[in-house]
């Protein structure tokens, strides 16, 4: 939720579950309140500079 995506670029981690029983204890978070903490965090820096923009 904090790291700044670039599509044209492949993400430098993914992240996986050890087991089924991850996703039932995910599904039980309170995601919003997750996000807007997130948010208040703000983003971590990107790996990678900003794409160029070559016209307007």
């Amino acid at each position: 939720l904090r790291t700044p995506y670039r599509i044209d670029i492949m993400q430098p981690q993914y992240y996986t579950i050890n087991s089924i029983h991850d996703l039932f204890d995910i599904s039980q978070m309170d995601i919003m309140t997750l996000v807007e903490r997130a948010k208040e965090l703000g983003l971590h820096d990107p790996k990678f500079p900003p794409k160029e923009k070559l016209a307007s």
